[in-house]
């Protein structure tokens, strides 16, 4: 079985979250934070990226084509993306605990 190889792009407003995310952390979590920023970019590559249908369609930017999509990851952090064709597109980060729209 082999693996589809996407193009990706993480936006701006992503790496802005994930940054933003890591700050906080390490200043409240402790060793909670230590390799977040690694993890989180490793499962946008390694497991969005080569199969990005795995995941549900975004309830709160459905479209006819079910081009966005949300994964959870460690089940505390949402990562929107949009799939296309040509790329697959990392939207945005967020905290599950936070209103999605």
């Amino acid at each position: 079985m082999s693996e589809e190889v996407h193009n990706f792009n993480f936006r701006q407003k992503f790496l802005d979250e994930l940054f933003s995310i890591q700050e906080y952390l390490n200043f409240y979590g402790g060793k909670k934070s230590k390799h977040l920023m690694e993890d989180v970019i490793d499962f946008c590559v390694d497991v969005i990226v080569t199969n990005p249908l795995a995941f549900p369609e975004c309830y709160f930017l459905k479209t006819n084509t079910q081009a966005y999509r949300r994964a959870v990851f460690r089940r505390e952090y949402a990562i929107a993306y949009k799939v296309t064709p040509q790329l697959i597109d990392i939207l945005t980060l967020y905290h599950t605990s936070r209103d999605d729209r």
